[in-house]
């Protein structure tokens, strides 16, 4: 196993990652612009069925850059991508970059009030759109840009890019907040140059490296698949919305294109070997958003060249630690990367001894200059750096963890009410200040439990208002208008009263556990063939039996990772073609039936 050059403070314990000299005050974004004239021919990236080189992409990048100039943002105005996804996705984030604007990221899978919300409260003067503005979006601000109508304006509008410095923000990302509010974290192109450089030479990308992108611009990770790839003169194989939550999908894609890279999280990774990819041994498998899994690294081990274990929070700029996983007995979170500090401290600030417990606290060059327009949370999670020799700031990552004899980091869990699912970091507190504005209820709570196999399903207790009485399904549609996709809880529980400590405070550790099946009718109605078939795999990845045939895969608390390894088994096992738009609105009975005539 290759060991990362780390040091351990012998006045604090603190890891120590290699200080490393990268190019401080350029833009991201001119790592790809050097490969661009360098070798405009060659290619960057790959999206259904087109091909476009790094030359052209430049130009794009400039068409864009161009227009923005022209309809006068200047450097540090921040800028929404409202993009799906696409070759223009990319462009747009380059071509913001290169006129000095910042990047704000904006989901079109989110739903309209959030969406609002971030680009209120971010103060953004322009979104990046295809074709005409959503109408939250047209409520909200005069200047929307439909990128499929820009041709030239590059040209038309020259300029000279502005210069960034140390603490120039190139994006702002939204996470989720616990007085249910997101909140924008501000990362620099000092910070996510220093990661750029870092992630090239550990865990390595190259300029021969193909990496297959499965990953929503909104999760801070997908700047390592898009723009660590292209500071390297690699190539980005683009997956569409489609194709990443379906693993045989994802598993055509890295054959085709003889794939070197993939990054996911480990439900990403679980749905692919799902879907039966037995995956190719030169691969660089990349995992992380949450805790690797013993079973998960046991089974994807085999199947590739490296399996690298990541960890870091939005806050320091995507990944912070990594580490080459040789084994699944022995799974940690590895070093700091390149000039990157890792503390383990008390809840005085104290570091702790080597092997004790305490917060992990992370300083260096790609700490964020903290959270837009929130003086006093940022104040809260971050401070300056007591124990660096170089002045610097620390930030506080609420993450429960010890430093290892050998140099390693273990991360441990929470203290507070922070949780992680697929990935997505989510804070509690935002999930039941959602359901709380629903009329039907008076109060909520949100709690994670993980089954036998180690799924995790996100739950949802309530107390009705007096009078009121609604449904999973009206709780869960209500939701889906104010909460993205993956903060949607599986189930809803119904208590008279939320447990209380003795202060009169949410005793979460007392919420109810919840049944891992429903109740057995009398008379359990009999399903046709094709539909009893179906059902089993629906029993098998749900954990709920008996399955009748009006039920909805999500109204039975399904998401749509679990929805993505339903349509592949029904098509490996029932030769079953289920469309993923037609889960979400379809019964069992109409899926089966459906899906046997397209069959």
């Amino acid at each position: 196993m290759m060991q990362r050059s780390a040091i351990v403070s012998k006045e604090t314990g603190a890891l120590i990652g290699e200080c490393r000299e990268y190019r401080r005050n350029i833009g991201a974004h001119e790592y790809f612009e050097e490969h661009a004239q360098r070798a405009p021919d060659a290619v960057a990236l790959r999206f259904q069925g087109r091909v476009t080189t790094y030359g052209a992409l430049a130009a794009r990048a400039n068409d864009i850059a161009g227009a923005l100039r022209a309809d006068g943002v200047c450097a540090g105005d921040i800028v929404g991508v409202h993009l799906k996804r696409c070759v223009d996705l990319v462009a747009a984030v380059i071509g913001i970059w290169k006129c000095g604007a910042v990047m704000l990221p904006l989901d079109p899978e989110f739903p309209a009030a959030r969406l609002q919300y971030m680009t209120r409260d971010a103060g953004a003067g322009a979104v990046l759109t295809q074709g005409s503005a959503p109408d939250w979006l047209a409520t909200l601000l005069a200047r929307s840009i439909d990128t499929m109508r820009l041709a030239g304006d590059a040209i038309r509008h020259p300029f000279d890019p502005p210069k960034p410095n140390a603490t120039s923000p190139a994006y702002v990302i939204y996470t989720s907040g616990s007085t249910g509010a997101p909140k924008g974290v501000v990362n620099t192109h000092r910070a996510l140059c220093n990661f750029i450089e870092a992630m090239m030479a550990e865990p390595g990308v190259c300029a021969h490296d193909r990496l297959l992108a499965v990953t929503t611009l909104s999760f801070d990770i997908a700047l390592l698949e898009l723009f660590v790839t292209l500071s390297a003169g690699g190539e980005i194989i683009l997956a569409d919305a489609d194709q990443a939550a379906d693993g045989a999908a994802l598993g055509r894609l890295l054959a085709d294109h003889g794939a070197s890279v993939m990054q996911g999280t480990p439900a990403t990774w679980r749905m692919l070997l799902d879907a039966g990819w037995e995956g190719p041994s030169r691969m660089k498998a990349l995992c992380g958003g949450e805790a690797m899994p013993r079973d998960l690294a046991d089974r994807l081990r085999p199947r590739v060249k490296e399996l690298w274990n990541m960890y870091g929070p939005t806050e320091t700029t995507v990944w912070s630690t990594a580490t080459q996983i040789e084994t699944s007995s022995d799974i940690h979170v590895g070093r700091p990367i390149a000039n990157t500090q890792i503390y383990i401290l008390d809840e005085d600030g104290a570091p702790v001894a080597p092997g004790e417990e305490g917060i992990v606290w992370i300083g260096g060059d790609g700490v964020s200059l903290g959270y837009l327009g929130k003086a006093n949370l940022t104040a809260d999670r971050f401070r300056m750096d007591p124990f660096f020799g170089s002045p610097g700031t620390i930030y506080n990552t609420g993450d429960w963890g010890r430093r290892r004899e050998d140099g390693c980091l273990e991360i441990l869990g929470r203290k507070d009410d922070q949780v992680k699912i697929r990935g997505y970091r989510i804070e509690l507190g935002d999930i039941e200040a959602a359901l709380n504005g629903h009329e039907g209820v008076r109060e909520a709570a949100a709690a994670i439990r993980n089954d036998a196999s180690g799924e995790c399903s996100l739950i949802a207790y309530f107390v009705a208002a007096p009078g009121a009485r609604p449904t999973a399904t009206q709780l869960r549609a209500f939701l889906r208008e104010h909460l993205p996709f993956y903060m949607t809880p599986q189930f809803f529980v119904e208590l008279e009263a939320l447990p209380l400590t003795a202060n009169r405070k949410l005793d979460r550790n007392a919420l109810p556990a919840i049944a891992a099946s429903r109740p057995m009718v009398k008379q359990p109605v009999k399903l046709p063939p094709q539909a009893q078939r179906l059902a089993a795999i629906w029993t098998d990845i749900l954990k709920i039996d008996p399955i009748e045939a009006a039920d909805n895969f999500f109204d039975l608390g399904g998401q749509s990772l679990q929805a993505a390894r339903m349509i592949a088994r029904a098509r490996e096992e029932l030769g079953l073609a289920i469309a993923p738009d037609d889960v979400a609105f379809a019964s069992l009975e109409q899926l089966a039936g459906a899906a046997g005539e397209a069959a």
